[in-house]
């Protein structure tokens, strides 16, 4: 039992008694912030005050419940203080526990692509304290990510980010301040290891580093695209009822060692389980949107597919390195379309999105020739916004690369297979063949299309035909 845990569990008292429950604030996009305090005395030498926070009346309430039951856990809420934690009866001592968990700032993070939702984490400061035995302090900072109730540790979230580009940043911010650690490679792991090893809490004016009180502003880590890497969590925990076929999710744990986690919980990770009246559709639907054959079906090289499972390749990968999870972007008019979001996190960073829109009538996956008609129309109404594109981002870099060969690429019939759809409309991607280091040269990737906009195009007869009536 590590000594945090320990402290933890002797500042701890039973809930209900002496609790006092005050609103804190209001939580944009519905809910609110509550704080709730208790005190509980052993005789008249031992006290004990604990203070936290927890969520109510939020859209997603069963999320909110996942983050109360882990910020309850943190200070050891309900747990009695014993007598036999206090000093002997007579004593001329006297011990005061005290935990708290306070809100320190609010994250917002809102993307720019219709089918992802706003992210809201929340910075909260945990402390442990023993006064009067020890004067031992303890604390951390930790995040909860509002939408899906995951809770991590602030400090470890430089490592969803870290590279070459955003070490040098961060050395040069902090000049005489860096830690004096050996440079032993072009990521500097060695400024890495020091950051997670920091006390670093979330503040109005950015992260704050802690004992050496450094300040890291948001224009140097930008704290919401790592945020980014907590959405997935949202993502993993999909539910979705339409008339056919249910989804909910099911969840699997995978405990990862102690160098590869984030905190000492077990690591989840959420796949879909479909439900519904039609046991064959149900079978259908199941295996096509399992992680492993939308993997499967997105692989150049078919002959060296292995057959691996999600809960293999979680184990198989180290947990700051591999990360999965579904979304369901539309489940109506007898269509499904899911999504399964895969991050890898190597020296180079990078996400692998593989989807799937399937015909609740048939249980088959649908292709370009199944949805479109005119399908070499819909190449060259593709081709120019491509172009168009292109064009404006050799003009981002005053006419450098222009004659680079990637930008000779357009879509191909084959490529119309790998649409995806939600309420809003329709999207076409392309990735350009630029190697990952040069990959901002990319030029805009993924295309969409709203259903008036792809109207023209939509076979009238086929299974898309009920988004453009009327």
């Amino acid at each position: 039992m590590n000594l945090f845990f320990v402290l933890m569990v002797l500042g701890s008292s039973l809930l209900g008694w002496g609790t006092e429950k005050t609103l804190l604030s209001r939580i944009d996009g519905g809910g609110d912030l509550y704080e709730f305090s208790e005190t509980q005395s052993v005789g008249n030498n031992c006290i004990a005050r604990r203070k936290w926070i927890e969520i109510e009346g939020r859209p997603n309430q069963a999320a909110a419940t996942v983050a109360n039951d882990i910020l309850r856990e943190e200070i050891t809420v309900g747990k009695r203080l014993d007598r036999k934690h206090c000093p002997p009866r007579g004593s001329q001592l006297k011990y005061e526990f005290s935990n708290e968990i306070v809100k320190t700032r609010d994250w917002y993070y809102k993307s720019q692509e219709p089918y992802r939702p706003i992210v809201r984490p929340l910075g909260l400061r945990v402390t442990v304290k023993i006064s009067g035995k020890s004067q031992i302090v303890t604390e951390k900072c930790i995040g909860v990510n509002l939408l899906s109730g995951d809770v991590f540790e602030i400090n470890k979230l430089f490592k969803f980010q870290w590279g070459t580009e955003l070490s040098k940043k961060m050395r040069n911010f902090l000049g005489k301040n860096a830690p004096l650690v050996q440079k032993n490679d072009e990521i500097d792991r060695g400024l890495l290891d020091w950051l997670e090893k920091s006390l670093v809490c979330a503040t109005e004016q950015g992260l704050l580093i802690s004992p050496q009180n450094i300040t890291i502003p948001p224009n140097i880590f930008d704290v919401s695209d790592s945020v980014q890497y907590w959405n997935n969590q949202l993502e993993g925990r999909d539910s979705s009822q339409g008339d056919e076929i249910q989804i909910v999710p099911q969840e699997l744990k995978y405990q990862a060692t102690q160098e590869r986690n984030l905190s000492d919980r077990p690591y989840r990770i959420f796949i879909p389980q479909v439900t519904g009246s039609n046991p064959d559709l149900v079978k259908r639907v199941s295996d096509l949107i399992a992680w492993e054959q939308m993997s499967s079906n997105a692989a150049s090289d078919s002959s060296s597919k292995q057959k691996i499972t999600l809960k293999t390749k979680m184990e198989d990968e180290a947990f700051n390195r591999f990360y999965a999870a579904y979304s369901v972007l539309l489940n109506s008019q007898k269509v499904l379309c899911v999504q399964w979001h895969e991050s890898t996190n190597y020296a180079y960073p990078d996400d692998h999105f593989y989807r799937a829109v399937i015909s609740l009538e048939t249980g088959k996956k649908l292709g370009g020739a199944d949805a479109f008609d005119n399908l070499q129309g819909l190449l060259s109404f593709l081709h120019k916004d491509q172009i168009r594109t292109i064009n404006e981002k050799i003009a981002e870099h005053d006419g450098e690369g222009k004659d680079f060969p990637e930008y000779t690429a357009r879509f191909q019939r084959k490529d119309l297979d790998y649409f995806y759809i939600n309420e809003q409309g329709i999207f076409f991607e392309f990735r350009y063949a630029f190697p990952h280091a040069s990959r901002a040269a990319a030029p805009q990737e993924k295309f969409f299309y709203s259903w008036s906009q792809i109207k023209p195009f939509i076979k009238r007869t086929g299974p898309l035909a009920p988004f453009v009536s009327g």
